[in-house]
């Protein structure tokens, strides 16, 4: 039976240097321009795509909000339609700058996408319509019916053009696309002898008694020793205990932070002599046959950034540098940590600087990091409370009470929330836009008990009050 490889005749490969190209080019040059080419068309392609699908969902919702226009509310309408404009022209291209291959040249809009409805413009007819005297709404209606027809033209074009950069997409088959086919392997291993019987042992059972109190009021002695021991300063002693066993711990988040009591005494060493006393005290810190070393390491530099989080540098550096200790050590093995300690408190120069060299680097690029993510943290805050204002301004009424559009293709339960939303109070109405936890808390708790119960009891039925419960550990 003659196989058929007619499948891979569309097989696209970036790096094919199966072609002949001009004797002054260099081929290898070659090669790299066109796996950049095939690698930007192909990422354009999945760019335009998603753009068009943003777009499709964001024409859904203006026919929807058009549904509902009207003389009174087309000022909030307008001012939700610029916003929206704004959003995606910003969207699409920070998707198209991000990640970009520095190769590439800098991105073009797309034809097609440039060819949107012109949503400012809808705004401003909006405002013109409305302003007539004599027959606004009739105006405003029109302007509804046309633009509804040419929102549902436009979508279906998109659909139409999504279809076509799809279908260009998969009539290639490249390492995005491919899939595995069927595969399987076997392995067989013998079965383990079965263990001999366990001698029988007579067992001696006690019935042992114990008294607890709650609230005692008088402290018990393993109190006053764990008063005595958090108080103590943290030097380092000789210990003979072996550290725990890391099936034991939880696999997700023993990382996160510093687990053993012992490594959080050792991140707390401020000097090189200490620190190097302290392993040979404690050997199991860095047992090869435990594995613990990077895990510890890992830990305190956890720890390190958690303190960046909180504004402690200090104690950040501190913690880079008991950590990168550990590393440096867990690699030299056991017969390099005592040269390795010797040459930094010996007074080797170059050994010393390579080492802080490396502790400086670590601990700004935590800093580096920490920094970004607070601004990044300011920005979504920022962003929240813009949001939170457009939803205000959106559902305020001329009356100055608020309400949730509801429109003819809105499902039951957005009516229903919409019903319920109407009968709280409006102050509380506003925190809900505002999603403002803050907000909604003070009013809550301004209120009496029998109000706030009703209050979320009405709220939680619908949905626009979400509470979860933590359990107990």
């Amino acid at each position: 039976m003659p196989l058929n490889y007619s499948k891979w005749d569309n097989l696209e490969l970036s790096d094919d240097e199966d072609f002949e190209c001009h004797p002054n080019v260099d081929k290898a040059s070659m090669v790299r321009w066109k796996q950049a080419e095939v690698h930007r068309k192909r990422r354009e392609r999945q760019d335009k795509i998603w753009a068009l699908q943003k777009e499709t969902d964001l024409n859904t919702a203006i026919v929807a909000q058009l549904n509902m226009l009207s003389v009174s509310n087309h000022l909030a309408l307008c001012a939700q339609l610029d916003q929206w404009d704004k959003t995606i022209a910003h969207d699409v291209m920070v998707k198209a700058h991000t990640d970009r291959d520095p190769r590439w040249q800098p991105p073009t809009a797309d034809p097609f996408f440039m060819k949107r409805v012109d949503i400012p413009a809808l705004a401003e007819k909006i405002k013109d319509a409305a302003a007539k005297e004599d027959d606004a709404q009739e105006k405003l209606d029109a302007l509804v019916k046309q633009y509804t027809k040419t929102f549902t033209d436009r979508n279906t074009a998109i659909v139409a053009e999504i279809k076509v950069e799809q279908s260009a997409i998969d009539s290639k088959i490249s390492s995005e696309t491919i899939k595995e086919g069927f595969s399987k392997s076997i392995v067989t291993k013998e079965a383990p002898a079965p263990a001999p019987p366990a001698p029988k042992k007579k067992t001696v059972k006690t019935k042992e008694t114990e008294i607890v109190t709650l609230n005692d009021p008088t402290p018990s002695a393993d109190a006053d020793a764990t008063k005595a021991a958090t108080s103590a300063e943290p030097t380092p002693k000789p210990t003979n205990t072996t550290p725990t066993n890391p099936k034991e711990e939880d696999q997700d988040t023993s990382d996160l932070y510093i687990t053993d009591p012992r490594v959080d005494l050792f991140s707390k060493l401020t000097s090189l002599e200490t620190s190097y006393k302290y392993i040979q005290s404690n050997p199991w810190i860095l047992s090869p046959t435990s594995n613990m070393a990077e895990k510890y390491s890992d830990q305190i530099l956890a720890e390190a950034f958690n303190l960046a989080m909180s504004g402690d540098l200090k104690r950040t550096r501190e913690c880079v540098h008991q950590s990168l200790l550990l590393q440096y050590c867990k690699l030299l093995g056991k017969d390099g940590v005592m040269l390795f300690f010797q040459r930094l408190i010996g007074g080797n120069v170059k050994a010393k600087e390579a080492f802080m060299k490396d502790v400086g680097e670590t601990y700004e690029r935590i800093v580096g990091r920490v920094k970004v993510l607070k601004e990044e943290e300011r920005a979504e805050e920022e962003r929240e409370r813009r949001e939170g204002e457009e939803r205000v301004r959106a559902a305020l009424q001329e009356d100055g009470t608020y309400k949730l559009p509801v429109s003819a293709e809105s499902s039951e339960e957005e009516v229903k929330r919409a019903e319920v939303f109407g009968l709280l109070p409006t102050a509380l109405q506003r925190a809900l836009l505002s999603q403002d936890v803050d907000e909604i808390n003070a009013f809550l708790s301004s209120s009496s008990k029998e109000d706030t119960e009703k209050y979320i009891s009405l709220a939680t039925s619908v949905g626009l009050i979400s509470l979860s419960n933590e359990d107990d550990e």
